[in-house]
């Protein structure tokens, strides 16, 4: 048995943050177990998250005292253990559908607006608590927009790069991307997701066990801001970066995308679309070593530096802290490097 919920829980995906991984997936891989030998299916699941998160909504409606947050925080936390379920099952038994997909995609958006309407209804005091509620809404879905909008439509190599915008100078740009390798650093080292849906289930069952749920609501509105206002100074100095770096381009420049994954091959096509020439993939994975994705060879993060006298590296990977300490660790200059999600 221990073997095959190690097995699940290989499914889920890592590194979204402490409370989904740590604690919520571990609950999961059993719920997957015991659902995929009763024959449950993903959406099963997802029906059973969205009606336990309807229950807690209307538990915090209509019993706003300690009682009926810690019922409501117990019920909030089962439903999003069968919310981490769904996506497990789904994977480990073959069963991922498009209808499934935006099942979860919806119902997701759905619990998380019964959950802060709940929220304000309990913690009571009319605007002071849906001020807040809508405020934290809001920036959750600003900050998943700006990811979103980062994966899509991320800045790039530019044949005629645009110009950065004021007070993004290379030397302040190499000054910040320092600065942000530190912070994202401890991000990494703690597991957070700024602001993932994860750590906003956590802060919202933290909030009723301790009976604070107005509190607890400008917790969340304000972690939401900091997170926004993070995400948009990475955009911001990403994409300067990008600009400054397309400046260098000429006819003796290779570049090299690292990540041979869907980001990469999307990279790959945006930058064709401009008519620039990618000489190769580069890719951590050794297993994909001298491997042809797209036509173009794959070699190794630790020989693009050697294998191409003049080369510029786009990251084209959402695990770019670790391809871009890498890449400098094996002799890429900085200033060579730009970041493309």
């Amino acid at each position: 048995m221990r073997r095959e919920l190690r097995a699940i829980l290989a499914t889920a995906h890592p590194g979204i943050d402490f409370y989904t991984n740590g604690v919520c997936c571990p609950q999961a891989a059993v719920v997957v177990l015991v659902a995929r030998r009763i024959g449950v299916s993903p959406d099963h699941l997802t029906a059973m998250s969205l009606a336990l998160a309807l229950a807690a909504a209307a538990v915090l409606v209509w019993r706003p005292s300690p009682v009926g947050w810690l019922v409501a925080g117990a019920l909030i936390h089962v439903s999003y253990v069968l919310d981490s379920a769904d996506g497990m099952l789904a994977r480990c038994t073959g069963r991922i559908s498009l209808f499934g997909w935006r099942f979860d995609l919806y119902a997701d958006r759905l619990k998380e607006a019964l959950l802060l309407g709940g929220l304000a209804c309990t913690a009571g005091n009319g605007a002071a608590a849906w001020a807040p509620a809508a405020a934290a809404g809001w920036l959750y879905s600003l900050k998943t927009y700006l990811t979103l909008n980062e994966l899509l439509r991320a800045p790039r190599l530019y044949r005629v790069p645009p110009k950065a915008p004021v007070g993004f100078g290379v030397a302040s740009v190499t000054a910040l991307r320092r600065a942000l390798r530190c912070v994202d650093s401890v991000i990494g080292r703690f597991n957070l997701g700024v602001y993932n849906i994860g750590e906003f289930y956590l802060i919202v069952v933290a909030g009723l066990v301790v009976g604070q749920p107005g509190p607890m609501l400008w917790g969340l509105a304000a972690y939401g801001l900091a997170a926004v206002a993070w995400k948009t100074l990475t955009l911001l100095v990403h994409g300067a970066n990008l600009s400054h770096l397309s400046a260098t381009l000429d006819g003796e420049t290779s570049v090299v995308i690292a990540g041979a994954g869907q980001a990469g091959q999307h990279a790959l096509a945006r930058l064709s679309a401009q008519g620039l020439t990618v000489a190769a993939f580069a890719d951590s994975n050794a297993s994909m070593t001298g491997r042809r994705v797209a036509g173009l060879e794959v070699i190794g993060l630790k020989d693009v530096a050697t294998r191409f006298p003049k080369p510029v590296v786009l990251i084209a990977s959402v695990h770019y802290h670790d391809i871009e300490r890498e890449l400098l660790g094996n002799g890429m200059r900085e200033e060579r490097i730009g970041i493309a999600v």
